[in-house]
């Protein structure tokens, strides 16, 4: 390793593209990976205006393009029109994990991804699987990233459907929901959290108070 690096080729040149390869492949398909992440993020969040809110799965779940249309048109009934464009819409986007050898440039991908949502507007309401729920849940911001149970949920849930840190719980276990099982949808240790809002417009705050009623209709 030390004598490839002592004898770098030039710049630009067909052996400096080799040698770049060999010692900065993981670091470019990385930053390529991220790249395109953000792109992505920002593209949707140009077209997301036909949409009130936004519904984040992440897990590793696949859910079908019919889980999330009854999902999607089956909440829209509780939530505001928030855009005020005549229509109530939910954006249900999910992004996935695999957890396996080989796929740490897309469940890095993913991740980025995730901790993007939390700086969009009108993205208030997320779904994790078990495994997600405790990476997220276990991390330092979580209280400042969550809203308490508490705090949302017009009748508290069972000890044990409670997914709690320090004393505190910030998500809820969705395995008897009633409207994801009338619905067909998979919920087999499936969580429910809400973002804590601290844009100071209406527009959130409608998003906001719509995604805590969606949350509370599904730990029905």
């Amino acid at each position: 390793m030390a004598e490839k690096y002592g004898e770098v080729p030039q710049k630009w040149t067909k052996e400096w593209w080799g040698y770049f390869w060999d010692y900065y492949k993981l670091h470019t398909i990385i930053t390529l990976f991220v790249i395109i992440c953000v792109a992505i993020t920002v593209t949707q969040c140009v077209t997301r205006e036909k949409y009130d809110i936004t519904m984040t799965y992440a897990g590793h779940k696949i859910y079908t393009d019919d889980e999330i249309s009854r999902a999607a048109v089956g909440l829209s009934q509780y939530i505001d029109d928030v855009d005020g464009n005549g229509e109530k819409s939910i954006f249900f986007q999910q992004l996935n994990f695999v957890d396996q050898m080989g796929s740490e440039e897309y469940d890095y991908a993913s991740q980025t991804k995730l901790d993007l949502e939390f700086h969009n507007e009108c993205s208030f309401l997320f779904l994790y699987d078990a495994s997600q729920t405790e990476l997220m849940i276990n991390r330092d911001s979580a209280s400042e990233l969550y809203v308490p149970v508490s705090e949302w949920a017009d009748t508290m849930p069972e000890q044990g459907m409670l997914y709690s840190k320090d004393g505190v719980a910030y998500a809820v276990k969705l395995d008897n929901s009633a409207f994801l099982e009338e619905n067909s949808i998979y919920n087999d240790d499936l969580y429910v959290l809400i973002r804590r809002n601290y844009a100071d417009d209406e527009k959130n705050a409608l998003a906001s108070e719509s995604s805590i009623r969606i949350a509370n209709v599904l730990i029905q």
